[in-house]
């Protein structure tokens, strides 16, 4: 499984968090190839996010844990 994961800061307070973009599981055929030139498709993603900053993004194999 390949996953992109973004870390994100609101613009109002500063804080940022990181969150799965997206993964193998919801866009098929998502290769780490496709994921490291994925940034038209992050930028898509965060059209819908006005209120938060992309600082950084990642590509990822492996499944991640879910937060308890």
């Amino acid at each position: 499984m390949v996953k992109i994961i973004a870390t994100l800061c609101s613009i109002s307070t500063g804080q940022c968090h990181t969150e799965q973009v997206t993964n193998s599981d919801l866009q098929e055929g998502l290769t780490m190839t496709a994921c490291l030139v994925g940034m038209p498709a992050i930028a898509a993603w965060m059209k819908d996010r006005p209120q938060w900053r992309l600082q950084s993004w990642s590509c990822s194999i492996g499944r991640r844990a879910q937060p308890v």
